[in-house]
């Protein structure tokens, strides 16, 4: 420059010197450009779930995008090149992202944001484990599904080498056999489907209630009878109450029958065919056998009624992951009508010594009132104490086999339950409600 004729006043100055463009940098996920399509953005709901709230997205950078793309054309001389290329943007831009996180999402497809915002909405990369939804605060993990079905047996007919056990206004005046009288026998199922918190409870029973020979009713021993059948269906829900104790509370609906169905039949049946084993009256009373089988129902026809559930319950885990806890429970069951009604409030514990073997047992107290008068023959109405122990065995993977002795609660004497259960995903038992 120095052989120029610099004019007076008029400062050259040489050109600076031009440094190679720099690499492109590529930007963290949070902080690259808003240059993208709507539906590239995650969600303000996603992006919110991770703690990476953010201003609304809108329209600037696909606009932007779609005028690059008409001046691009225009200097190049290509207006059909341009104005497809800008539909397209336009297109992506409009496009419903139903707040989706899509597979064309800026950055690597490994990266831990993606993976997160993708378990943040309802779909994600293909590539996304089910175990990633967890990593999401706020967002509800999926919840393992417990399935558990089981049918028990219960009867106050003992068999014959422990009836010398039981007390003996218990037994009849030989003294061979259990008397086999009040809440005779009992056949019950529950189907328990628990989700989470939330548990549905569908069961059923149906109680056999005779005549009690050593404890007649008004007018002297009638060899009368009943059968009582319910069936519910009952939802609760469990509730944290602080890191070791749940609250558990929930209701139902069902129906309750008093009348003739057909259990004497069924009761004179199992008698006859395991009478040597447990004894029990295998001919019907009559005028010459009045000793024999209650068979004498007090009502012609069935009586339907309502059936109204309520309870409230605590779990105290004592030891973790519920090796031993305490409970403590109050259910109701109110028939609308002349029904049966009970209220009952009980405490107990549970222990799972190993993985396979569950020892439960407990008190109560069981208040029962008979509001109509099908069952007359027995005394029902007032509160009486009780106590259970029982014990539940995982034979198979998705079976267990489980039997209970009770001593008197409503029945007010003693009865045993055995049974079998089948279910998968913990096989979680009712928590209130059941039968």
């Amino acid at each position: 420059m120095t052989d120029l004729i610099k004019p007076k006043g008029i400062s050259v100055r040489a050109p600076a010197k031009v440094d190679a463009p720099a690499p492109p940098v590529s930007l963290p996920v949070e902080t690259q450009s808003t240059d993208r399509t709507f539906a590239d953005r995650p969600s303000i709901k996603a992006r919110a779930a991770i703690g990476d709230v953010a201003a609304p997205p809108t329209a600037r950078g696909p606009v932007r995008r779609v005028l690059d793309q008409l001046r691009g054309a225009l200097d190049r001389k290509n207006l059909t090149l341009g104005a497809a290329a800008a539909l397209a943007s336009l297109a992506s831009c409009v496009a419903p992202s139903r707040g989706h996180a899509t597979e064309a999402f800026a950055g690597p497809r490994n990266n831990p944001l993606n993976t997160r915002i993708a378990a943040a909405t309802d779909r994600g990369p293909a590539q996304t484990s089910a175990s990633s939804t967890i990593d999401v605060p706020g967002v509800n993990a999926q919840q393992p599904l417990s399935v558990r079905v089981d049918f028990g047996f219960g009867n106050d007919n003992f068999p014959k080498p422990v009836v010398g056990l039981l007390p003996s206004d218990d037994q009849t005046q030989s003294g061979r056999y259990a008397d086999d009288d009040g809440f005779t026998s009992r056949l019950s199922t529950n189907i328990a489907v628990t989700s989470g918190a939330n548990q549905f409870v569908l069961g059923g029973a149906a109680t056999m209630i005779t005549e009690r020979v050593n404890d007649p009713g008004p007018g002297g021993y009638g060899a009368r009878r009943q059968d009582l059948i319910e069936a519910t269906f009952g939802v609760n829900r469990s509730a944290p109450l602080t890191e070791d104790t749940q609250i558990i509370f929930g209701g139902g609906v069902g129906v309750q029958r008093i009348g003739p169905q057909g259990l004497d039949q069924l009761q004179q049946w199992f008698h006859s065919e395991l009478g040597s084993f447990m004894g029990g009256r295998t001919e019907f009373a009559s005028p010459s056998n009045p000793g024999g089988l209650q068979n004498n129902y007090t009502t012609e026809s069935v009586e339907t009624y309502p059936l109204l559930t309520a309870g409230v319950g605590i779990v105290h885990d004592v030891v973790a992951d519920g090796v031993f806890s305490l409970n403590a429970n109050t259910e109701a069951r109110i028939p609308i009508g002349d029904g049966l009604a009970t209220i009952r409030a009980g405490a107990g514990f549970e222990w799972r010594p190993i993985d396979t073997l569950t020892i439960d047992g407990g008190v109560s107290l069981t208040g029962a009132y008979a509001m109509g008068d099908q069952l007359d023959f027995i005394d029902l109405d007032g509160v009486r104490p009780g106590a259970r122990i029982g014990i539940e065995w995982q034979a198979l993977d998705n079976a267990s086999v489980f039997a209970r002795v009770d001593v008197g609660g409503m029945d007010d004497e003693p009865t045993y339950t055995v049974g079998i259960a089948f279910g998968f995903g913990g096989s979680k038992k009712p928590r209130l409600g059941g039968y």
